[in-house]
């Protein structure tokens, strides 16, 4: 028996028929939709576990950002306001 990597890469065996084929494509094609419909069911139900659980935690932190009172020193505004004219 002789070594073929052309045969290890593509396969030896007899030559596809057209249902064979039509099923293997549906079978992966019903794999991949299986695996990207989970992954969405996970990002929902982490979504609404943030949205519902995590409410009062994520409200707090928005509050917190939306205000903040920051110092700017004169001094270095007037520099600025110097370099640009």
């Amino acid at each position: 028996m002789k070594f073929s990597i052309h045969k290890l890469l593509f396969g030896g065996g007899p030559a596809a028929t057209e249902g064979s084929t039509t099923q293997s494509f549906s079978r992966r094609a019903f794999l991949l939709s299986g695996a990207q419909t989970g992954i969405a069911v996970l990002l929902a139900a982490r979504m609404g576990y943030i949205a519902i659980a995590q409410n009062e935690r994520y409200r707090g932190l928005s509050e917190s950002n939306r205000v903040q009172t920051r110092l700017i020193h004169q001094l270095r505004f007037a520099a600025a306001l110097r370099k640009i004219r």
